[in-house]
């Protein structure tokens, strides 16, 4: 995955069998490795985050080792019940991973200026118990500052829950500015989602609090997969 500090390896999934398992996602770059908890939604969502410095043998396509113990990142999000990590080891396989390509461009404005072209970029499509996704991550600049930006084309099929769920979504993070993310204007433009890859063309606006001018942007492009992952 790319990112501020160069690549990383990303690993995620879902802890046990139950519906409200806590949700972790691991990240590991050359010097770090960050694990993250999250659960529930809307008003009940929770999340922790907890970093530790024992990663060795890192290679971003092939894989890592860690080991050692891990403290507590500041956050403003609730913890719920979520529990404390405090050491992790192990090590990781990356396997076949590709790349993946795509054309997507981004034009309007962020609270930090327009979004330029992407270069180091992953492309990923996720099957899910819900449905499919393609997920597009990618270093770029905003306002003449590098950026992360993560645009996600979604096709929900599987759980009334979640049917009406925007159908694609897109956040920014800047090193030294507040995150932003936006949601499909309803109704707005034209997406698909395949095994392979996806297509975008339409409007998303940004989520701010009541009272606040949002900003919009239009995506369009195309999106193959490098690959493929699938969570029962």
């Amino acid at each position: 995955m790319p990112s501020f500090n160069g690549k990383l390896i990303a690993v995620n999934g879902q802890v046990g069998q139950r519906a409200d398992a806590p949700y972790v996602t691991i990240t590991i770059d050359s010097s770090k490795v960050t694990v993250g908890e999250a659960a529930g939604s809307g008003p009940t969502y929770s999340s922790r985050s907890f970093s530790g410095a024992g990663v060795s043998g890192f290679d971003p396509a092939r894989g890592a080792r860690v080991t050692g113990p891990l403290t507590e990142n500041a956050s403003s999000v609730a913890k719920g019940t979520l529990g404390a990590v405090t050491a992790i080891t192990g090590s990781v396989s990356c396997g076949n991973q590709v790349p993946g390509t795509t054309n997507i461009k981004i034009s309007g404005s962020t609270p930090e200026g327009t979004v330029g072209d992407f270069t180091t970029t992953r492309v990923a499509c996720v099957t899910t118990k819900y449905g499919q996704s393609v997920q597009v991550a990618t270093l770029t600049t905003i306002g003449g500052q590098p950026a992360l930006v993560s645009v996600f084309i979604l096709k929900y099929i599987n759980d009334p829950s979640v049917a009406n769920a925007p159908a694609f979504t897109m956040s920014q993070t800047l090193q030294n500015a507040p995150g932003h993310f936006y949601t499909r204007v309803p109704g707005s433009g034209t997406f698909s989602v395949t095994d392979t890859g996806g297509h975008i063309d339409g409007d998303v606006i940004e989520q701010v609090a009541a009272g606040a001018t949002p900003h919009t942007l239009h995506i369009t492009g195309d999106a193959t997969c490098g690959s493929r992952s699938t969570f029962k």
